[in-house]
């Protein structure tokens, strides 16, 4: 039986065989509590994610990693009201240190000893704190419970039997917040399937909430599909990564999860990080720009992810400090602008702009539709490519990135369509006018008011729609 969450009252929580148990309180609604209305829930039409009263909730998320043993308190709250701000509704981070011998801000160990057995409540009543200041801006945390794929890392650490008995564990603890759930990130999954199947299943029989749940894959696993047929596993979490050459993978990774039955909701966990240098190559390339910002959202979006993006900033990922707080044990992690500075890298507001013009559709009714647009010449594989999905008769939304190349629509009935442009900077909508296909249903597009990346939307006037 699924419970209700997040009612005014005390809610208590233990591990049972064990000592440790705890409570905390929701408080009532008001001015001062923004606590969520209800779990979030898969929806009807299994692309996106919704609220108990069926309200879509479109998944715009920021990637804080190391946030939770990294960062103090005034530094997430901080960080928190201004996401708030922008209009984030989802926080991604992992649970545990990204090796279990790192201690956290007050010097804490995750587990007593390092023994995976042993939780250490010092070091989780931390954790309690950090998803409560979220709770209380309305905010979700996805906590990912055991992350890793080298020897050295969280996954290695534990046997399934011990990997089960911390899900517990971490349900027992979490499950009465705001939360969703990711069972690892960047784990060696086909070498251990058994084992993330353990676990995923120990969650979904021990959460009363049935919180959305997935597992995030790393780039190479994109293609395997892995976990579609899993009862436990809700949705698909995808990474692209933060070479330059996966610009294909943006837009066809999101298109074949989108069309494989029976249908699951799929968002991109992890596109290129601004800031983040290219890793093609052994040396670091040039950082990803907040233009790539929105390519990465736009694509991914408009060719399948309807559940919503994660956006994910350098300095903001790996929580870098001033010493000696800070820990980084690979160049990218030490790579970057501290996470204040990087808190007004311009393609989190971008990223969240987009968003809030897609609250003002129906964005889960898009269809990727990338057979209908044409670009003449055809450019190169290695370049970025126009994205579009329609709402059938109703709405058009094409993406078109930077290019000298003619745009074309095909397939467009003789309905009274008008189009605009919208600026993917500032939202700020340039009206085209009334859309004239040809005889053969294509219409040319004109050129963009400036030579960069554009929105094109395409409105049905006889649809009289009313927004969501």
């Amino acid at each position: 039986m699924r419970l209700a969450a997040y009612l005014p009252g005390e809610y208590q929580w233990s591990f049972s065989g064990t000592q440790l148990k705890g409570s905390f309180a929701v408080p009532e609604r008001s001015t001062d509590s923004r606590w969520p209305a209800s779990v979030l829930q898969i929806s009807q039409n299994r692309r996106h994610l919704e609220y108990a009263d069926r309200t879509p909730f479109f998944f715009l998320g920021d990637t804080a990693w190391f946030i939770l043993w990294k960062g103090t308190p005034d530094q997430w709250a901080k960080y928190l009201d201004y996401r708030v701000e922008q209009g984030f509704n989802v926080i991604l981070t992992q649970l545990l240190p990204y090796f279990l011998d790192l201690r956290d801000r007050q010097g804490q160990l995750a587990f007593i000893d390092n023994d995976v057995n042993r939780p250490n409540d010092l070091y989780f009543s931390r954790v309690d704190q950090f998803c409560m200041m979220a709770a209380e801006r309305g905010l979700f945390v996805m906590l990912s419970l055991i992350w890793g794929y080298k020897p050295r890392e969280q996954a290695a650490q534990f046997s399934t039997a011990q990997a089960c008995d911390f899900t517990r564990y971490a349900v027992a603890r979490y499950a009465a917040y705001p939360v969703l759930w990711s069972l690892s990130g960047d784990a060696p999954y086909l070498q251990d399937l058994a084992k993330w199947e353990a676990v995923g299943a120990k969650l979904e029989a021990v959460d009363p909430y049935a919180h959305p749940t997935t597992n995030h894959l790393f780039t190479s696993l994109g293609w395997r599909f892995l976990f579609h047929d899993s009862h436990w596993h809700d949705f698909h979490m995808l990474q692209t990564t933060h070479v330059r050459r996966s610009v294909a993978d943006i837009g066809d990774l999101p298109l074949a999860y989108y069309k494989q039955q029976p249908v699951k909701a799929v968002i991109n966990g992890e596109p290129w990080y601004e800031g983040h240098p290219a890793r093609d190559e052994e040396e670091f390339g040039p950082v990803f720009t907040a233009e790539e910002q929105r390519f990465a959202f736009w694509t991914s979006i408009l060719s399948g992810t309807t559940m919503g993006h994660t956006y994910g900033g350098q300095g903001i990922w790996n929580w870098k400090i001033e010493p000696p707080h800070d820990v980084a044990w690979k160049p990218h992690i030490a790579f970057g602008p501290t996470w204040k500075e990087a808190l007004s890298l311009p393609g989190a507001e971008q990223c969240a702009i987009g968003a809030k013009y897609l609250q003002t559709v129906n964005w889960w009714d898009l269809t990727p539709r990338p057979e209908q647009i044409q670009l003449e010449p055809v450019p190169p594989l290695a370049a970025q490519r126009p994205s579009l999905a329609v709402a059938p008769e109703r709405t058009w939304i094409a993406y078109l990135p930077r290019s000298d190349a003619r745009v074309t629509l095909k397939g467009l009935t003789t309905s009274p369509w008008s189009a605009s442009w919208i600026d993917p900077i500032n939202g700020k909508p340039c009206e085209i006018g009334l859309v004239e296909p040809d005889a053969f249903f294509k219409w040319v597009v004109p050129s963009p008011p400036e030579p960069r990346d554009w929105l094109l939307v395409l409105q049905n006037d006889s649809a009289n729609l009313t927004p969501a």
